[in-house]
């Protein structure tokens, strides 16, 4: 191999490690899209995440974080459409800018931790259909000064509320 075939591989080598190393530093763009339960989809544009379609939302774990939680940080309104019937478990958790919730009047369960750490949300209106609130799923939301609870809510979990101290 020539001098000048050896300085080309090493020239793209480097290159490629370059974009990698872009790849893994540079924050996730703020817009995507994907499907977050079946029926329903999440589209993030700015700083503002739409869920639409009809259905539960799918629940999250610490394993497995929803797909916006890359820009949790960022999300500043959430509008959860008319159809979808739960806001799964840990869906927007973190999002600690988040200031505004829309949730639609066929809501009927808030999953578990589901709002946790949420210190910009400063009220929500639960919709007459909500039936339950999981666990903690308020917890550490310290603006949150108003909640007014429907009268057919069946259970409201251990920790709902704990730490909401506005």
């Amino acid at each position: 191999m020539n001098k000048r075939n050896t300085t080309i591989r090493y020239g793209v080598a480097v290159l490629a490690a370059v974009v990698l190393v872009l790849a893994l530093t540079v924050p996730a763009s703020a817009a995507g899209s994907g499907s977050c339960g079946a029926g329903l989809t999440w589209s993030l544009d700015g700083t503002v995440l739409t869920i639409s379609g009809t259905g539960e939302m799918e629940d999250y774990s610490d394993a497995y974080m929803p797909p916006w939680y890359a820009n949790a940080g960022e999300i500043t309104a959430a509008v959860v459409g008319e159809g979808v019937t739960s806001v799964g478990s840990l869906a927007f958790f973190g999002c600690s800018a988040l200031g505004t919730v829309t949730l639609p009047s066929t809501l009927e369960r808030i999953g578990d931790r589901a709002f946790k750490d949420c210190v910009s949300l400063g009220y929500v209106g639960f919709p007459a259909s909500l039936k339950a609130i999981g666990e903690a799923a308020f917890e550490n939301c310290s603006s949150l000064t108003s909640a007014r609870l429907p009268e057919g809510l069946v259970s409201i979990g251990n920790m709902a509320f704990y730490h909401c101290v506005s």
